[in-house]
């Protein structure tokens, strides 16, 4: 339906209570004086009228006014999705409607905006101006409804980037090491004891799409034990990364970019067939039956997975200081490098380690 709503041109979207918006990257009529008016004139916006962000702020303000219970707008989205400019919209519209003759602290709550994009924004690969901390705006309204405060706390997601960019040499050491994909796939099964008559508890499959089969670990917890009989549930848990055949030519670094695109490309339809036939070779003379039994499948791709650990075939032996997750961690001015990446080690140890050395850096800055 929001779809179908978009390419209609209807960037808005009502599913109950909720307010579905997608953001269409572009100028369009949608806030006029006439139109917020028509929004604020209304008893009941949300049913009489389209869907509209004017709209969820008319409820909102009409259920404080009314029952004289405050209210929440919970604005949510991925990055470029218009959190920022939906909360300004909604401002908008409550700043219009609460506003008295003489009165600017409508007009100063909106001018916060800016200031705070200022010191909190980035830029990043979707979004040119993008809030790297979540903002919880409380405003308080008088009996009648007129705006009398407001004040805002941030929750900082991330350091601010006011920093220089890395020389492009450093920039090139980062891009070396390439993250193996990875995917990590599970099957709820209705009954264990096909599996628990096969004998085996880790199968090893070089020859076939996910090259581990197992089962998952179960929760004992407290006074409750996960059940292990043959007629209870089970859970069945496979990984690989994406197999991608070497023409001969190419490095475990263009053989890791090509299984991410496959890992992208493949369908879920596609994933479930493979965990459907695997699961049919290894298991069907124990009696498993792919139809009958499997009753969820769940499917998480890591396009970028384990950090990349050099390997003797393709890659030279740099001298110590050398290598491309050295001179890639170096400082920049007070800023240190850690994880895995940095060591060149997917293991928790070399997160660990690179941890360690970061603070050292710090500490003897």
């Amino acid at each position: 339906n929001t779809q179908v709503r978009y390419d209609a041109g209807h960037i808005y979207t009502r599913s109950g209570r909720l307010l579905l918006a997608v953001n269409p990257y572009k100028q369009l009529p949608l806030y006029k004086p006439e139109t917020l008016e028509a929004y604020r004139h209304s008893l009941q916006p949300q049913a009489e009228l389209p869907p509209h962000v004017y709209a969820v702020a008319a409820s909102a303000y009409l259920g404080m006014v009314q029952n004289s219970f405050s209210q929440s707008v919970i604005i949510s989205g991925e990055s470029g999705a218009g959190k920022t400019e939906t909360a300004k919209i909604l401002l908008q519209y409550l700043a219009a409607v609460s506003s008295t003759a003489g009165g600017d602290l409508h007009k100063r709550v909106l001018q916060t905006n800016p200031i705070m994009e200022n010191f909190g924004n980035a830029r990043t690969v979707w979004n040119n101006n993008s809030s790297r901390f979540g903002k919880f705006l409380t405003l308080q309204f008088s009996a009648s409804g007129r705006m009398q405060g407001a004040f805002m706390r941030t929750y900082l997601l991330e350091k601010s980037r006011i920093t220089s960019q890395l020389p492009d040499e450093q920039k090139q050491n980062l891009a070396y090491g390439v993250k193996s994909p990875l995917i990590v796939a599970h099957a709820l099964i209705r009954k264990a004891s096909p599996f628990q008559k096969a004998g085996g508890e880790v199968y090893m499959c070089p020859d076939s799409y996910f090259a581990l089969v197992t089962t998952a670990f179960g929760m004992d917890l407290g006074n409750y034990k996960t059940p292990t009989g043959p007629d209870d549930p089970l859970v069945v848990y496979l990984m690989t990364s994406p197999p991608v055949e070497n023409d001969g030519t190419q490095t475990v670094r263009d053989l890791y970019r090509l299984g991410r695109h496959q890992l992208l490309a493949t369908s879920f339809e596609d994933y479930e067939k493979k965990i459907r036939d695997q699961l049919t070779g290894l298991f069907a003379a124990t009696g498993f039956d792919a139809d009958r039994d499997i009753e969820a499948i769940t499917v998480n791709r890591w396009s970028h997975g384990y950090a990349y650990g050099y390997m003797d075939l393709y890659d030279p032996e740099w001298p110590e200081g050398e290598a491309p997750h050295e001179l890639g961690r170096k400082p920049l001015g007070r800023i240190s490098f850690a994880g895995s990446d940095t060591h060149a080690d997917a293991h928790l140890n070399g997160a660990v380690d690179a941890g360690w050395r970061a603070v050292q850096e710090q500490l003897e800055a």
